[in-house]
């Protein structure tokens, strides 16, 4: 349960203050989620997910993220978050660059630099 809670707090709290960082509505780099995630003290155990929520997914692939867990995370975004789910309340695809999330993993990879004044 409380994987579905970070998530969803991840979903109401990042969009605006990525957009306040960093302009625009994304996809935003590994390090500007990750650095938000930490300086905001949300949970960091399920980064990942919120990593996927907003960033590109080719950039995620380049950073070497592995394409099935990604896809798994993905689906699990899509059945618990979606539009007319019943824990969900907005429509998650809208927050990733382009809605596909062609592959990463668990966070392993890129070295969660990044952030900056952008």
């Amino acid at each position: 349960m409380f994987k579905k809670r970070a998530i969803k707090k991840y979903i109401l709290v990042l969009p605006p203050e990525l957009k306040k960082r960093y302009g625009g509505i994304g996809p935003y780099s590994e390090g500007q989620v990750r650095t938000t995630v930490e300086s905001l003290g949300l949970s960091k155990k399920y980064m990942s997910y919120a990593i996927v929520l907003f960033c590109a997914p080719h950039l995620l692939i380049e950073s070497g993220y592995d394409d099935s867990k990604v896809e798994s995370m993905s689906a699990y975004l899509a059945a618990k978050f979606a539009s007319g789910s019943p824990i969900g309340g907005g429509d998650v695809s809208s927050y990733s660059g382009s809605g596909d999330f062609g592959g990463f993993g668990d966070g392993g990879g890129a070295d969660g630099g990044g952030g900056g004044d952008g």
